[in-house]
């Protein structure tokens, strides 16, 4: 895959790059929000390249959702995985103009502004079913499966796996409906990192669940990352995320993840327990 490799956001040259699109090509079917392929120029460098971008009109895109993809991705990289690189995309009137006729016309139309999008990454593909994990893949999968764990991210399964490889590393994205913890009204689990019998039944339809399912996984040295989501960390998620998508749920997520935090080594014998 062609990854483009960009700094953690608590590097000093950190930049969340703005990017006017300039020109569409090809809608991709495959996730609810239906993103697009655009070619666009990065505003901070005049760089061109490609691009996808979720539409605000799109189905489950809103402020709360780029929050979530934002902070996901940002986390992701602090941890040492490898999230597609988000971007804030420009729709304008010329934009809007040149696509009449286009099947993405109509919500290019009602996301004039900005958007959340992301570096297009060529190469990769889904994993097929049952198909063996490489070692590396295999290290990148029990680390994807506890992200997702401590995000309540039930959204990575068999039919809509939000990823894909070269046979070697793995690039995860659509952090839109993370944070899971947030809507829970009935069921908020104030001990996260004890996995509920509520949260076991999506748990064990992850996409890895059945590769890591009855072996002797090594979550702790991935887990022991989580201390880099320090005040720091937040610090720096503060000064980049665009006003329009600091929502008043990015505390109640660093709080969760403080707590998470100071009881990590529970958490790790917690994922060690549901794939004995």
């Amino acid at each position: 895959m062609n990854i483009k490799s960009h700094h953690k956001v608590t590097h000093e040259d950190y930049v969340l790059h703005e990017v006017e699109a300039l020109e569409g090509r090809e809608t991709f079917d495959s996730g609810a929000n239906k993103p697009l392929l655009i070619r666009g120029i990065i505003k901070q460098t005049g760089e061109k390249g490609d691009f996808l971008v979720k539409f605000n009109a799109a189905e489950r895109m809103n402020p709360t959702a780029c929050c979530f993809e934002y902070i996901g991705a940002c986390m992701a990289k602090e941890l040492g995985l490898l999230p597609a690189e988000p971007v804030i995309i420009e729709i304008t009137q010329d934009f809007v103009d040149q696509s009449v006729g286009k099947d993405w016309w109509g919500m290019a139309n009602k996301s004039k502004g900005d958007n959340y999008g992301c570096y297009f990454v060529e190469g990769g593909r889904n994993f097929p079913k049952g198909e063996p994990l490489s070692a590396q893949q295999y290290r990148e999968a029990q680390n994807i499966f506890a992200f997702d764990v401590f995000l309540i991210n039930p959204d990575r399964r068999d039919e809509k796996q939000n990823m894909i490889t070269d046979g070697k590393n793995i690039l995860i994205f659509d952090h839109e409906l993370a944070f899971g913890f947030i809507f829970e009204l009935f069921n908020n689990n104030s001990t996260p990192w004890i996995i509920s019998e509520v949260d076991k039944n999506w748990v064990k339809k992850h996409y890895f669940y059945p590769y890591l399912k009855g072996n002797d996984v090594e979550f702790g040295s991935f887990v022991d990352k989580f201390v880099n989501l320090d005040a720091r960390f937040w610090s720096k998620i503060e000064e980049n995320i665009p006003d329009i998508w600091k929502v008043e749920h990015i505390k109640t997520i660093r709080n969760r993840t403080e707590e998470f935090i100071k009881n990590k080594d529970l958490f790790t014998e917690e994922l060690k327990k549901i794939v004995a």
